[in-house]
């Protein structure tokens, strides 16, 4: 049977999901998803856990569902209350994502929260919770998928955080839509590079457009985000997968893949079974990469004023560690 390709568009991976789950792992990560907690309370336990597989099915009646695997040490906390809530959380709570997707039993005393009108525990800081008895239950493969129906809803000010190809993210305007926007109204609009965008709108747009023009590059070096993340991070210490995370804000599944890559070119190894470390062919590919990444913000700053650029450091520098000790 002949292929029905898509024209002009190079083909990362294409295969049967049963050969290699790994790979069918990272094309339905092609998908952007907004992030949520789902939590529960039995009385006497609390369960927490970060899920991407949240969506609406109904909206007369209102019902809710997701999905969680059948071996979960949560399940039975979830089954046993009869009823959860979703948290989406807002654009900076990619942190509070991190914690509730580890497996430690103290997830909860590191969090912000409130109980519930139905005794699930709401977090602080989402910008909508949802709280929902538990309406059935469907078997799903590995998964089960849990229905629910919205008693309660409350929605807060503030943007979601995303999660795509393994990283997490935050949604922008499109200028282009912006500009059409603009001539179908026949008002003017502002585009996102303009000054009635926040500081923090501003530092997710600017960072969005260099990253996307970066990742033709990286895109030609044949690595994906996550390896080139931790070739940077590697480069000059050793570290532990769960460093890792807390570090690049990704995914453990996505981690996991670009160490097992990164281990094929024999650029890695593991030191007392924990600790990770760059071999000595590793750490060249990754001066390497350091090498394009100076070049390209060569280019970047090409014609930018010196002392511009060194107070737009400081300032960057400044609250960097402002955030930090927040």
């Amino acid at each position: 049977m002949d292929m029905i390709k898509n024209p002009g568009i190079k083909i990362i991976e294409s295969g049967v999901p049963d050969e290699d789950i790994r790979t069918f792992r990272k094309c339905l990560s092609q998908f952007a998803t907004g992030v949520t907690v789902m939590t529960a309370s039995n009385g006497t336990e609390m369960a927490g856990m970060s899920v991407n597989s949240f969506a609406s099915l109904s909206l007369e009646p209102p019902l809710v569902l997701w999905s969680i695997r059948k071996e979960s040490a949560s399940l039975r906390i979830f089954q046993e209350a009869r009823h959860y809530a979703v948290n989406i959380l807002s654009d900076n709570q990619a942190d509070i994502s991190n914690l509730f997707s580890k497996s430690t039993e103290d997830k909860f005393s590191k969090a912000s929260w409130f109980k519930g009108i139905l005794g699930a525990p709401l977090l602080n800081g989402v910008i909508c919770t949802l709280e929902c008895s538990l309406e059935n239950t469907i078997d799903g493969g590995d998964h089960l998928i849990l229905i629910g129906r919205v008693k309660h809803y409350t929605r807060y000010n503030g943007t979601p955080l995303l999660f795509y190809q393994g990283r997490y993210g935050v949604a922008n305007d499109l200028p282009a839509a912006l500009m059409k926007q603009a001539s179908l109204s026949k008002e003017p609009v502002n585009a996102p590079s303009t000054p009635h965008l926040s500081l923090l709108r501003r530092l997710h747009y600017v960072s969005h457009l260099i990253s996307s023009r970066f990742n033709t590059q990286r895109q030609a070096l044949g690595i994906s985000v996550a390896e080139f993340r931790i070739y940077g991070w590697l480069n000059a210490q050793t570290m532990t997968e769960q460093e890792l995370q807390e570090c690049i804000y990704l995914s453990q599944e996505e981690i996991k893949d670009a160490l097992q890559a990164i281990k094929k070119r024999q650029h890695l190894e593991y030191q007392d079974t924990q600790k990770i470390h760059l071999t000595k062919t590793g750490r060249e590919y990754a001066m390497f990469i350091n090498q394009q990444v100076k070049n390209f913000e060569a280019n970047l700053i090409q014609g930018l004023d010196k002392n511009t650029l060194e107070t737009t450091l400081g300032v960057i520098d400044s609250l960097i560690n402002q955030a930090k000790s927040a």
